[in-house]
C-alpha cells in the first residue's frame, strides 16, 4: 500500500522527513495538532450490505471508520475496535512526559488519514562528543490493520541518522491492539515508558561498547558479502548484479563522512554509515514518489534491514 503523506509539520529536517511543512519552533500539543492537521475526530457507522438478489439490504457485525470532516473512510473495523482520537493520543504524550514544556518536532498524516504519527523530544545524550537527541514516537491507525505503537527512536544528531538499535532486555517499542480496555492499555504502555531509562542507559552502553570494539576491513566486506552478495555466475540478472555492486558502493561513500572519521576502524562507525545509508535512501537503486514517506514508516515500524546490518556487526565482537 502507499504510503501517501497526508498532512503535517516538522521542526527540522531529518533524513525520514523532507514532507510537510517546516515551521521554527517546536508547539506544545494544542497548536501541534492543528499544524499537522489533526484537528479531527473519527466517528463510526454500522455497514449495511446489499445483495444483488435482494430487495432489502441488513446490517452486519463490521463498523465503517470514517472522519468527521470530510467523511473520508479510513477502515472496516469489527464491534470490538476501540478509537484512540488524535487529541487523546496528543494527552497520553503529554502526560506521559509528565511536563507542561513538551514540544512536538513533527506530526501529521499518511495513507489519506489512516495512519497518524506525533514526535516529542526528550532528554538527549552524549557518547562519546557524539550528541544524539532522543525521541518519543507515537504512532496511531483507524483502518484496523494495525496497532498503537509508543516508542524511544534516538537520532543523531551531526547527520540525522535513526538508531533504532534493538537490545536485549530493553524495551524501545510497545504496541497494543485496538481492543478491550485501551485505558488500561495506555496506563500500562505509560508505566512501561517511564521506566524507558533502562531503554536509554542500555542504548547509551551500546554505542559505547560499539564505539570501543574493532571492526576490520575484511570483516566490513563479509558483512556486505551476506547483506548484499554478489553473483557473478549467471544467478543474477545483470540487474540485480549491478545492483548488489552499488549497495557495496555506496556503503563506502558513507563510510567516508566526514562525521564519522573519529571512529575510523570501529563497529559505532559501520552502524552509522548503514543508519545513513538506509535512511537516507541509499539502500535501493528504485526511487519512487512515496520514498520519503516509506522511510518514515520504517522509522515506525522498525527497519528489518538496519536490524540486520547491526546484528551482523554486533556477532564479530
Amino acid at each position: 500500500m502507499s504510503a501517501e503523506f497526508e498532512s503535517g509539520f516538522f521542526v527540522r529536517e531529518p533524513a525520514w522527513h523532507g514532507m510537510g511543512v517546516v515551521i521554527k519552533d517546536a508547539p506544545d500539543s494544542k497548536t501541534a495538532i492543528k499544524k499537522a492537521g489533526l484537528d479531527w475526530k473519527v466517528l463510526q457507522a454500522p455497514m449495511c450490505a446489499m445483495p444483488d438478489d435482494e430487495e432489502e439490504g441488513f446490517y452486519t457485525d463490521l463498523l465503517c471508520n470514517y472522519r468527521d470532516t470530510d467523511h473520508a473512510i479510513l477502515g472496516f473495523v469489527s464491534d470490538r475496535y476501540e478509537i484512540v482520537q488524535n487529541e487523546d493520543a496528543f494527552e497520553f504524550t503529554d502526560a506521559l512526559l509528565d511536563n507542561d514544556d513538551v514540544k512536538y518536532e513533527t506530526a501529521g498524516s499518511l495513507q489519506n488519514g489512516k495512519l497518524t504519527w506525533m514526535l516529542a523530544r526528550i532528554p538527549s545524550t552524549n557518547i562519546l562528543g557524539d550528541d544524539i537527541d532522543k525521541y518519543l514516537l507515537f504512532s496511531n491507525s483507524f483502518d484496523g490493520k494495525r496497532s498503537i505503537n509508543v516508542a524511544i527512536t534516538p537520532v543523531r544528531v551531526v547527520c540525522n541518522n535513526t538508531l533504532n538499535i534493538a537490545l536485549k532486555g530493553a524495551k524501545r517499542k510497545w504496541s497494543f491492539a485496538h481492543k478491550g480496555d485501551i485505558g488500561g492499555k495506555l496506563q500500562e504502555a505509560k508505566q512501561c515508558l517511564m521506566m524507558a531509562d533502562k531503554y536509554n542507559k542500555a542504548f547509551d552502553d551500546e554505542c559505547i561498547a560499539l564505539a570501543k570494539q574493532k571492526l576490520s576491513g575484511n570483516q566490513i566486506k563479509g558483512i556486505l558479502d551476506k547483506m548484499f552478495p554478489i553473483k557473478e555466475d549467471g544467478e543474477y540478472t545483470n540487474r540485480k548484479l549491478n545492483n548488489m555492486i552499488a549497495m557495496h558502493e555506496n556503503f563506502k561513500k558513507c563510510m567516508q563522512a566526514d562525521d564519522l572519521q573519529n571512529f575510523n576502524g570501529t563497529a559505532y562507525k559501520a552502524v552509522n554509515a548503514f543508519s545513513d545509508m538506509i535512511f537516507h535512501g541509499l539502500a535501493t537503486t528504485r526511487h519512487t514518489k512515496n520514498e520519503k514517506e516509506n522511510n518514515l514508516l520504517s522509522v515506525i515500524n522498525g527497519n528489518q534491514m538496519f536490524d540486520k546490518a547491526v546484528a551482523l556487526i554486533k556477532d564479530c565482537a
